[in-house]
């Protein structure tokens, strides 16, 4: 978990900020990357599943990774 300036936990990956990580997700991070969607800062922070202070493809795949249980936590910093 990442911990936001308010010290809410924020869960890694929930880009809509519903609770949970599911494919909704996957979907607002790629609407994001290609520019249709903007994020609040809350939701870039969750959406930037490889730590890298970037929000990119790299983190639509690893959050798609983790979806299809192909890595077990997020975020993916290796």
């Amino acid at each position: 978990m990442v911990t936001d300036d308010e010290t809410e936990p924020l869960l890694c990956g929930d880009v809509n900020l519903d609770g949970t990580v599911s494919l909704a997700d996957a979907v607002k991070l790629n609407k994001a990357i290609a520019g249709s969607v903007e994020l609040n800062e809350t939701a870039t922070s969750s959406a930037d599943t490889n730590g890298n202070g970037d929000l990119e493809q790299e983190d639509a795949l690893i959050l798609l990774k983790f979806l299809v249980q192909y890595i077990d936590t997020i975020p993916m910093t290796e």
